[in-house]
């Protein structure tokens, strides 16, 4: 009776802040983000760190459970198998099962800043605060080289950087999911991330956290803030440094922030844009280099036909 009292108490355990790591086959990488988690949560009584296994078919729950059972702090991490492939699902399955008032998302395979946790609760403070997101700088890893994306396609590593301090978001800025902090309340009266959008397996799509902050803005137009030192270095495998790895990317998630325009930015801007891009697909094939901005375009388009 003594141990089912405790268990229940630790169900009903309030915390502020709920960091969420969705993973799948990462198990050779993930120790390295879990230890520097439990580093910045030990002292943090108020935090818990949400593990959701997506459907990995590698030893990642081997894994996660080497690390509970070495972990100071194991009442404050928990774990969770979700079978329904898709970063969307995982995450929202993460966020059912948080007890934190503020979910914290972030990529398995990033380094965090020392001060990572400390800067999200300082943006906290802000009373009406719904949304938040950090710095995410990519980090080539070792025989990684993707200069050749230059800094305008930075995105399909993650990069964000409106600079280093905490502030409003301005109206044209937008967050990215490897980093981002949502109001418990607010993410599951809005339904959470649309499961249509985000990876799925091998499917690189994305925009899910782009589609959700829109409906943000929505509601709450003024709740919406960027936390520069919380960030994080997103490593690049050599793998996803190729041309044609970048062009895959580029064009899949281009078509993910066609369909979230479409919902959410006026019809004549989306025309004025698609049909820019389409004179872009005409003739830019005339100009040898352009590949990058080719996939931009049609994956755009490809994106407004599908939807």
């Amino acid at each position: 009776m003594a141990q089912q009292a405790e268990r229940f108490c630790e169900e009903q355990r309030k915390f502020e802040f709920s960091v969420i790591l969705a993973t799948r086959n990462r198990a050779a990488i993930l120790m390295d983000v879990l230890s520097a988690l439990c580093e910045q949560i030990r002292a943090e009584v108020d935090v818990e760190l949400v593990i959701i296994d997506n459907a990995s078919t590698d030893n990642t729950k081997a894994a996660v459970e080497l690390f509970i059972r070495s972990c100071p702090i194991p009442e404050q991490v928990r774990y969770l198998y979700e079978d329904r492939v898709g970063l969307s699902a995982a995450r929202n399955a993460g966020a059912r099962l948080a007890r934190g008032r503020y979910l914290i998302f972030l990529d398995d395979d990033v380094y965090l800043e020392r001060d990572w946790l400390a800067s999200y609760r300082k943006v906290s403070a802000n009373p009406n605060l719904r949304v938040a997101g950090g710095s995410i700088e990519p980090l080539a890893e070792p025989n990684a080289d993707f200069r050749f994306v230059g800094s305008r396609y930075l995105w399909i590593y993650g990069r964000l950087d409106f600079g280093s301090t905490t502030r409003p978001l301005a109206s044209k800025e937008t967050l990215n999911g490897g980093n981002i902090l949502f109001e418990k309340s607010t993410f599951l009266a809005l339904g959470g991330l649309d499961e249509s959008f985000g990876h799925k397996g091998e499917n690189m799509g994305g925009a899910e956290e782009q589609e959700l902050l829109a409906r943000i803005r929505q509601h709450y137009p003024t709740s919406c803030y960027y936390a520069g030192a919380a960030k994080v270095y997103h490593r690049v495998a050599p793998q996803r440094a190729t041309l044609e790895y970048a062009l895959s990317r580029i064009r899949l998630g281009s078509q993910a922030i066609a369909r979230s325009e479409l919902r959410h930015r006026p019809r004549t801007v989306v025309v004025l844009k698609s049909i820019y891009y389409y004179f872009n697909t005409l003739f830019l094939p005339l100009f040898p280099g352009n590949e990058l901005r080719r996939a931009e375009c049609s994956g755009y388009l490809e994106g407004l036909w599908r939807s």
